[in-house]
């Protein structure tokens, strides 16, 4: 009986962890990760029409127009639009019933909320959907923009690599994570065929609110301070970007900032609100949406 070389047992014993290994990840969600499309347009954004659970924890559903909130539909509620960058799409780290929009949804019941992000987003993204969604928007009694103080650039944010937006499920999960654990990819500059060039966003922002408001829909402001801006000036932590925001068109905004209610304990880390935060930020919006209906 021939015996086996014992070089090859290392091998074996390599092939069985990676095979371990690629079960593991499989089974506990790791590559059930929401999937992205990117283009020169808005950049990147979650695919349409997908749904699943990340890690068996973070569940989330987009609907044919990119959307979250359920497929787009004529109902007699009142149909609130909210969009923005990471603090109104949540990212991995939420239960979809955490997230910014079903919080607002549960505190609106008289209202349908939809809401429309991606992490890192800045105003030229947001707009680039908006602008080519126009037939979407119309069908809204509201739309919400939530900002923050750095969203107001010429550079607008772009589709980098795999491992940051994914457009495909990896063929191994093992592989995927370890480029991405490893920052194996490099991911600074992107494709060049997908960079979108610098531009103003005054007259865009000015020309969409003027159309949006043309066809009969509010659009409401709401911005949102960072730790740091809090920390340093409380009560102005986002006038010069209020200020940015009225010189461009007159519309009905709101400082989260000078909530009573809203504090440096409300933060998951400088940016993004944490579970708590979200019920604070959603009780802003809906008392901005009241008051303003109300005039």
């Amino acid at each position: 009986m021939q015996r086996t070389p014992r070089w090859t047992r290392p091998l074996s014993w390599l092939a069985g962890g990676f095979l371990l290994a690629e079960i593991a990840l499989r089974a506990s969600g790791a590559v059930s990760f929401p999937l992205y499309h990117a283009d020169t347009r808005v950049g990147y954004i979650p695919q349409a029409s997908q749904s699943g659970t990340f890690l068996l924890f973070s569940d989330y559903d987009f609907n044919e127009h990119h959307m979250t909130g359920g497929p787009l539909i004529d109902t007699p509620l009142r149909k609130v639009l909210v969009v923005g960058d990471s603090v109104v799409y949540g990212g991995n780290g939420y239960r979809r019933a955490d997230r910014l929009g079903p919080v607002l949804q549960t505190l609106m019941p008289e209202a349908k909320v939809w809401t429309l992000a991606a992490g890192g987003w800045a105003i030229r993204n947001e707009l680039g959907w908006l602008e080519t969604h126009q037939d979407v928007v119309a069908r809204m009694n509201d739309v919400v923009v939530v900002i923050n103080n750095t969203d107001f650039l010429t550079e607008a944010a772009i589709w980098r690599c795999e491992t940051m937006h994914p457009t495909h499920r990896p063929w191994l999960a093992t592989v995927y994570w370890a480029r991405k654990v490893t920052k194996f990819d490099i991911c600074d500059q992107g494709r060049a065929d997908l960079r979108i060039p610098d531009g103003d966003w005054q007259a865009p922002l000015r020309q969409w609110i003027a159309r949006t408001m043309a066809q009969g829909v509010r659009v409401h402001f709401v911005l949102y301070p960072g730790v740091a801006d809090i920390q340093k000036d409380p009560a102005h932590a986002t006038s010069a970007t209020l200020a940015q925001l009225q010189a461009t068109h007159p519309v009905h905004a709101v400082e989260v900032s000078r909530s009573p209610q809203w504090h440096s304990g409300l933060y998951s880390d400088a940016i993004h609100p944490n579970a708590q935060g979200n019920q604070v930020l959603a009780g802003v919006i809906r008392s901005a949406l009241l008051t303003e209906a109300g005039r």
